[in-house]
C-alpha cells in the first residue's frame, strides 16, 4: 500500500460499514485492496479521533466507495487546531511593521529555528528581540512546497544560551493553508508511531 497522509470524506454509512470516497493526495489516489489495514484521523467538531481498521471491499454507488469495517476501538488524538508536534525546521522570519509597510514592501528578512509546530502557532528560537504583540512574518518549508503565516507574539521565554523562545499565535490563516499545515503535523505523528511501534501501525 502506498504510505503518506491520504484526504478522504464519508459517503455511505451502515450497520456493516463504513463507506468512504477512495482517499487522495495532491491528485494521486490510494489503492487500497480488500483486507488491508487501515489508520484513520478524522476531525469532529474540534476533536481530532482516530482508529485502525480494515478493507471490506469496494462498491460503485454514483460514487467509487471504499468500504472500512467499524473501528473496535475509537481515540481521541488532540483537538484539531492544536495538535502540536516537536520539531526543528529552519524557517525564514521578518518583523511586519504594520506603519513602516504600508509605505514599504521591503523586509529585513531573518532565519530563525522552530521548537514545536501546532495548527493554531509556531515556537521559534531566535536571537532577535521581540515584544508582546509583535506580528512575525514565518515561511515554513514543507515536503514541496512552503507556506508564509503571520504570527503574533503571545508568549516570550529566555533560553541559557542567551537566545529567546517566542511562542507566535497565527493571525488570520485561510482553511487551506491550515489544512497543508495540519496535515504535515499528521503525518509527522504517523512517521513517529511508526518508529515508535518498530514499524507496525
Amino acid at each position: 500500500m502506498a504510505d503518506g497522509l491520504f484526504r478522504s470524506n464519508i459517503q455511505d454509512l451502515t450497520n456493516e460499514y463504513i463507506g468512504i470516497s477512495v482517499p487522495v493526495f495532491q491528485g494521486r489516489y490510494l489503492p487500497v485492496r480488500k483486507g488491508e489495514r487501515v489508520e484513520v484521523l478524522y476531525y469532529l467538531d474540534k476533536d481530532i479521533y482516530g482508529f485502525n481498521t480494515v478493507v471490506l471491499g469496494k462498491k460503485i454507488d454514483k460514487v467509487y466507495i471504499v468500504l472500512l469495517a467499524h473501528p473496535k476501538k475509537v481515540k481521541i488524538v488532540q483537538r484539531r487546531n492544536y495538535v502540536r508536534i516537536l520539531i526543528s525546521l529552519e524557517v525564514t522570519c521578518a518583523i511586519v511593521d504594520k506603519e513602516k509597510d504600508m509605505n514599504n514592501n521591503q523586509y529585513e528578512f531573518f532565519n530563525a529555528t522552530t521548537l514545536d509546530l501546532s495548527g493554531g502557532g509556531v515556537s521559534i528560537v531566535s536571537d532577535r528581540s521581540f515584544r508582546y504583540a509583535d506580528q512575525i512574518m514565518v515561511t515554513i518549508p514543507l515536503p514541496g512546497e512552503s507556506i508564509t503565516l503571520i504570527g503574533k507574539v503571545v508568549r516570550v521565554n529566555k533560553k541559557e544560551d542567551g537566545k529567546n523562545i517566542y511562542g507566535l499565535s497565527y493571525l488570520n490563516v485561510d482553511n487551506a493553508t491550515r489544512d497543508r499545515l495540519i496535515s504535515f503535523i499528521f503525518q509527522k505523528m504517523r512517521d513517529s508511531m511508526r518508529k515508535s511501534s518498530g514499524g507496525e501501525i
